[in-house]
């Protein structure tokens, strides 16, 4: 029998997460336990670089017409590939690619720019973890673009392998479930381990890359 796999984001057709568990012969249910509305902004800070968190991130500052013509004067900075790919698909240069991992991305923002000033474009709920580990607080300047809530009355159906993709979509699933003895718990990155850590969710596999190749690749190591 078939392995079963939930993955804690709304996957389009075109995933490659979701074609390469689904091409594996596994069962796949696909759900972001997130909800996400824009906030409208008073004011924007005036700095050299904006720098964006997650993709989300980046389909709410484009609806923005006062943020998203600003983005085209600034030097524009991503958290990791994914992000920046989506800013390049509406157009954008981005200047800046960290690796999507928050210590080492801060580490490499601090050599690439070491005296400028940097937007912190962000969910209100954003651990903010890039920005806190900056060297310079005085250089960092912040702004909630969107809220981010947990969704009420979520159904999901017991699966063998849990995967997720944000700390807030790990605290929303065990705030409904409990862990059952057979199922193993994936998380995207380091930030997202912790909070399982911290909920106490203790053998967690991090993926080796925050993407969905890597997931995939999480995913089948479990299920040899």
């Amino acid at each position: 029998m078939s392995k079963s796999v939930f993955i804690s984001r709304q996957l389009n057709k075109d995933s490659i997460f979701k074609k390469g568990i689904e091409n594996k012969g596994l069962t796949l249910f696909h759900q972001s336990l997130i909800q996400f509305s824009s906030l409208k902004m008073m004011e924007i800070p005036s700095t050299n670089i904006h720098f964006f968190y997650s993709k989300k991130g980046v389909e709410f500052a484009i609806e923005d017409s006062k943020l998203k013509a600003l983005m085209y004067q600034k030097k524009l900075a991503a958290i990791g590939q994914g992000t920046a790919s989506l800013l390049q698909e509406n157009g954008f240069n981005v200047d800046f690619i960290g690796t999507g991992q928050p210590k080492e991305t801060a580490q490499l923002l601090d050599d690439f720019y070491p005296n400028q000033s940097i937007l912190f474009l962000r969910a209100v709920h954003s651990k903010q973890s890039v920005q806190q580990l900056l060297s310079d607080p005085k250089r960092v300047f912040d702004l909630a673009i969107y809220s981010n809530t947990i969704k009420e009355n979520i159904h999901i159906p017991s699966c063998d392998i849990l995967v997720f993709t944000s700390p807030m979509n790990a605290q929303a699933y065990f705030q409904n479930y409990q862990l059952q003895q057979h199922q193993q718990v994936i998380a995207i990155g380091q930030t997202t381990a912790i909070a399982l850590y911290n909920i106490g969710i203790q053998n967690v596999i991090i993926s080796k890359k925050p993407s969905e190749t890597a997931l995939v690749d999480a995913v089948m190591e479990l299920n040899h």
